[in-house]
Protein backbone atom coordinates (compact mmCIF):
# COMPACT_ATOMS: atom_id res chain seq x y z
CA UNK A 1 0.00 0.00 0.00
CA UNK A 2 2.76 2.60 0.69
CA UNK A 3 4.58 1.58 -2.71
CA UNK A 4 1.05 2.73 -4.56
CA UNK A 5 0.54 6.20 -2.43
CA UNK A 6 4.39 6.98 -3.20
CA UNK A 7 4.18 5.92 -7.07
CA UNK A 8 0.91 8.40 -7.07
CA UNK A 9 2.83 11.26 -5.23
CA UNK A 10 5.80 10.61 -7.64
CA UNK A 11 3.51 10.68 -10.50
CA UNK A 12 1.45 13.60 -9.35
CA UNK A 13 5.19 15.87 -8.75
CA UNK A 14 6.63 14.96 -12.30
CA UNK A 15 2.90 15.88 -13.85
CA UNK A 16 3.79 19.13 -12.12
CA UNK A 17 7.02 19.32 -13.24
CA UNK A 18 5.84 18.56 -16.90
CA UNK A 19 2.95 21.08 -17.01
CA UNK A 20 5.32 24.45 -15.14
CA UNK A 21 7.84 23.70 -18.04
CA UNK A 22 5.35 23.24 -20.86
CA UNK A 23 3.46 26.79 -19.31
CA UNK A 24 6.86 28.17 -19.69
CA UNK A 25 7.64 27.09 -22.88
CA UNK A 26 4.08 28.19 -24.51
CA UNK A 27 5.04 31.87 -22.48
CA UNK A 28 8.40 32.44 -24.47
CA UNK A 29 6.57 31.99 -27.75
CA UNK A 30 3.73 33.79 -27.10
CA UNK A 31 5.86 37.17 -25.35
CA UNK A 32 8.15 36.26 -28.86
CA UNK A 33 5.27 36.57 -31.44
CA UNK A 34 4.22 39.23 -29.19
CA UNK A 35 7.74 41.37 -29.55
CA UNK A 36 9.13 40.08 -33.00
CA UNK A 37 12.71 41.60 -33.29
CA UNK A 38 11.99 44.41 -35.95
CA UNK A 39 15.60 46.23 -35.60
CA UNK A 40 16.96 44.03 -38.85
CA UNK A 41 14.89 46.43 -40.70
CA UNK A 42 15.97 49.31 -39.80
CA UNK A 43 19.50 48.05 -40.11
CA UNK A 44 18.62 47.38 -43.58
CA UNK A 45 17.82 50.46 -43.92
CA UNK A 46 21.28 51.82 -43.11
CA UNK A 47 22.74 49.27 -45.31
CA UNK A 48 20.38 50.77 -48.17
CA UNK A 49 21.13 54.83 -47.22
CA UNK A 50 24.99 53.30 -47.82
CA UNK A 51 24.06 52.47 -51.40
CA UNK A 52 22.55 55.25 -52.39
CA UNK A 53 25.26 57.18 -50.91
CA UNK A 54 27.85 55.16 -52.47
CA UNK A 55 25.79 55.93 -55.98
CA UNK A 56 25.96 59.57 -55.29
CA UNK A 57 29.76 59.38 -54.19
CA UNK A 58 30.61 57.42 -57.54
CA UNK A 59 28.83 59.99 -59.89
CA UNK A 60 31.17 62.69 -58.32
CA UNK A 61 33.97 60.74 -58.71
CA UNK A 62 32.92 59.82 -62.49
CA UNK A 63 33.00 56.19 -61.69
CA UNK A 64 29.23 56.37 -62.55
CA UNK A 65 28.16 58.24 -65.71
CA UNK A 66 24.67 60.31 -66.25
CA UNK A 67 22.89 59.61 -70.06
CA UNK A 68 22.84 63.78 -69.69
CA UNK A 69 25.55 65.42 -67.43
CA UNK A 70 23.39 68.86 -67.75
CA UNK A 71 20.84 67.01 -65.57
CA UNK A 72 23.57 65.97 -62.29
CA UNK A 73 22.40 68.50 -60.00
CA UNK A 74 18.63 67.37 -60.64
CA UNK A 75 20.04 64.08 -60.16
CA UNK A 76 22.03 64.86 -57.15
CA UNK A 77 18.85 66.89 -55.56
CA UNK A 78 16.19 63.63 -56.37
CA UNK A 79 19.25 61.34 -54.54
CA UNK A 80 19.13 63.63 -51.52
CA UNK A 81 15.74 63.74 -51.54
CA UNK A 82 15.30 59.95 -51.48
CA UNK A 83 17.76 59.74 -48.40
CA UNK A 84 15.67 61.85 -46.59
CA UNK A 85 12.73 59.50 -47.46
CA UNK A 86 14.54 56.88 -46.31
CA UNK A 87 15.30 58.27 -43.02
CA UNK A 88 11.57 58.85 -42.11
CA UNK A 89 10.63 55.72 -43.47
CA UNK A 90 12.44 54.17 -41.63
CA UNK A 91 11.80 56.32 -38.02
CA UNK A 92 7.67 56.17 -38.91
CA UNK A 93 7.82 52.54 -38.70
CA UNK A 94 10.36 52.03 -36.08
CA UNK A 95 7.27 50.81 -33.83
CA UNK A 96 5.74 48.68 -37.20
CA UNK A 97 5.73 44.70 -36.11
CA UNK A 98 4.50 44.05 -39.03
CA UNK A 99 6.94 42.15 -41.49
CA UNK A 100 4.94 42.00 -44.18
CA UNK A 101 4.67 45.87 -44.16
CA UNK A 102 8.15 46.86 -43.56
CA UNK A 103 8.84 44.45 -46.59
CA UNK A 104 6.43 46.12 -48.92
CA UNK A 105 7.54 49.33 -47.80
CA UNK A 106 11.05 48.49 -48.40
CA UNK A 107 10.49 46.46 -51.91
CA UNK A 108 8.71 50.05 -53.44
CA UNK A 109 11.39 52.04 -51.97
CA UNK A 110 14.20 50.03 -53.33
CA UNK A 111 11.75 50.04 -56.58
CA UNK A 112 11.78 53.58 -56.75
CA UNK A 113 15.55 54.10 -56.44
CA UNK A 114 16.20 51.72 -59.25
CA UNK A 115 13.66 53.77 -61.34
CA UNK A 116 16.05 57.02 -60.74
CA UNK A 117 19.18 54.95 -61.53
CA UNK A 118 17.39 53.79 -64.83
CA UNK A 119 15.87 57.34 -65.46
CA UNK A 120 19.77 58.98 -64.88
CA UNK A 121 22.22 57.02 -65.10
CA UNK A 122 24.49 54.60 -67.87
CA UNK A 123 24.91 51.07 -67.28
CA UNK A 124 22.01 51.39 -64.82
CA UNK A 125 20.90 48.00 -65.32
CA UNK A 126 24.38 46.79 -64.10
CA UNK A 127 24.55 49.18 -61.63
CA UNK A 128 21.21 48.40 -60.05
CA UNK A 129 22.24 44.48 -60.39
CA UNK A 130 24.94 44.83 -58.07
CA UNK A 131 23.29 46.71 -55.63
CA UNK A 132 20.16 44.17 -55.44
CA UNK A 133 22.96 41.81 -54.72
CA UNK A 134 24.78 43.25 -52.39
CA UNK A 135 21.47 44.69 -50.37
CA UNK A 136 20.63 40.61 -50.76
CA UNK A 137 23.40 39.26 -48.93
CA UNK A 138 23.26 42.01 -46.57
CA UNK A 139 19.64 40.94 -45.43
CA UNK A 140 20.69 37.20 -45.25
CA UNK A 141 23.29 38.24 -42.71
CA UNK A 142 21.24 40.32 -40.59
Amino acid sequence: MFNVELMLVVALVVGFIIYKEISKVTSNIDIHEQNPDMSKYSKFCDFIDDEITSVKNSLMLENVKLKNEDLKDEFLDKVSTLSKELVFLQNMSSSNKNAKDWEKRLFDFLNKFESLNDEYLQNSQNLNDEIRERLANKFRNL
